[in-house]
């Protein structure tokens, strides 16, 4: 507080004995309205409020946008010309308005086209409900007077939100994903998957992958989608990002997605992100689960299946089921009541062809041909825990990771806490212990940087409980 009131006192003054061009240069040249610079630019009202005017602008600190609820600012940059762009006009008036022409119960119309109401009081000058606490700072085409509160104008009901999950399986960048040009994941490695997350709806949402290595020469990709409102949806990058390469990125999107499915239930979903596979079957007890899907297709729908079962997963060519090109086994009972995606990926001709599983809380895990060593424990260990298994309050967050992991988890009484790191081979090899600790939610970081890559197991043990997650290390 002391310090907003030493730059609000430095702010009159500079305005008192220097020129200070536009409303706009005074938002620019206050230290106290780094927020509301950047919304005006994002919005491009910079170079309208820079005209003749006049305008009158109530301008909220900082302060004032750190108080709306958490996500509110990001949520509004991800369609700055819309939602954005009417709130900053909803603080604005097409007028020179001096606090000197300021009264009890007046109203005003601003340039979003609803009006404001004044009043004054023993306590000080309103705008709605934001208190003036600097005024009449005068530009060459208007008047900034300083509130403490962000207003919020009363309009009909917003377009909502959809869910979105996003895979990474476009070989082999690291990309940063912007949505609208704003960070929407900062970080996501190839065969990564972020959990589902809320975006707006009804607006087009640009999509841009933008690749982060430093050594890498290629370029972004994007893509342009619009969601409905309530509905759930999944975005797979596919391809690879070598230009030279006859199979460039490819993004494609699935209205339909589950997140969630009965207790004892696993709902399962395909995608197939093979760029050089032909089309499939992915054949269950004899008949096909998913039936004819063709590289960047997904299977119809999610497909809830008893999750307490071992599933034999075959390829074959489609409509020919007798071929069995690979068969794999899905072990899902530690995911009861959620959902995963299979999604192909690698090279056929190459050699490099693997399934991964998709977890719609984030993260993915390779799954390995029958008779290969490494599935087999993998399987192994799972059926051995499986009594002890429950992930439903257990989050692990990258996965894949490279150098570290947030375990996410919450505890409904107080316990001591074991978090352990368990290898496919079924060997403790790490272990943090975390005694007394209270009812509530906690995130602890694990240093992954001395393991090698491959299939790991997060185990959380307290008092009365086990969960476990697989992690994936990656280079």
């Amino acid at each position: 507080m002391k310090k907003l009131f030493t730059n609000l006192i430095f702010l009159v003054i500079s305005t008192l004995c220097f020129a200070q061009g536009t409303v706009v240069d005074i938002i620019v040249n206050s230290p106290d309205h780094n927020t509301l610079e950047a919304a005006v630019i994002a919005a491009e009202l910079a170079d309208d409020l820079s005209g003749d005017g006049p305008f009158t602008v109530f301008a909220p600190t900082d302060d004032a946008f750190a108080a709306l609820p958490e996500g509110t600012v990001e949520t509004l940059l991800m369609d700055p010309t819309g939602d954005l762009a009417n709130i900053l006009l909803y603080h604005v008036l097409g007028a020179n308005v001096l606090s000197t022409d300021l009264s009890d119960g007046q109203t005003a119309t601003t340039l979003f086209g609803e009006d404001v109401t004044v009043s004054v009081n023993a306590d000080g000058v309103f705008i709605n409900d934001a208190q003036v606490i600097v005024a009449d700072l005068q530009a060459d085409n208007g008047v900034v007077h300083v509130i403490d509160a962000v207003l919020l104008p009363e309009v009909d009901e917003p377009n909502g939100t959809a869910r979105v999950q996003v895979i990474h399986n476009a070989e082999f960048e690291t990309v940063q994903i912007l949505a609208n040009g704003e960070v929407f994941v900062p970080f996501l490695a190839n065969k990564m998957v972020t959990p589902y997350v809320d975006v707006p709806a009804g607006v087009d949402i640009t999509l841009e992958l933008d690749p982060t290595n430093f050594w890498s020469m290629a370029n972004s990709v994007s893509t342009t989608a619009r969601f409905e409102s309530g509905k759930t949806y999944q975005i797979v990058a596919s391809g690879t990002f070598d230009e030279s390469d006859a199979f460039p990125v490819r993004v494609d999107v699935f209205e339909g997605a589950l997140e969630t499915t009965n207790d004892n239930e696993v709902a399962l979903q395909f995608f197939h992100g093979s760029y050089d596979a032909p089309e499939v079957d992915i054949v269950v007890g004899g008949s096909p689960l998913f039936d004819d899907v063709a590289y960047g297709s997904f299977g119809s729908a999610f497909i809830s299946v008893p999750s307490n079962n071992t599933y034999r997963l075959q390829v074959t060519p489609s409509g020919d089921n007798d071929n069995v090109i690979l068969e794999y086994d899905l072990y899902m009972d530690w995911w009861k009541g959620n959902t995963a995606t299979i999604y192909a990926s690698g090279s056929f001709e190459e050699g490099t062809f693997t399934p991964w599983v998709a977890l719609s809380k984030g993260g993915a895990y390779p799954l390995f041909p029958v008779g290969d060593a490494r599935g087999e424990m993998v399987r192994s260990y799972r059926m051995a825990t499986q009594a002890m298994i429950n992930t439903e309050d257990l989050s692990v967050y990258p996965n894949p990771a490279k150098y570290q992991t947030n375990v996410s988890f919450e505890l409904q009484r107080s316990s001591d806490v074991f978090i352990s790191i368990i290898n496919s081979q079924g060997a403790v090899v790490n272990q943090k212990n975390m005694m007394g600790l209270s009812k509530g939610m906690y995130n602890e970081v694990l240093d992954l940087s001395s393991f090698e890559n491959g299939m790991y197991f997060i185990q959380l043990t307290t008092d009365n409980t086990r969960k476990v997650s697989p992690l994936i290390l990656i280079d």
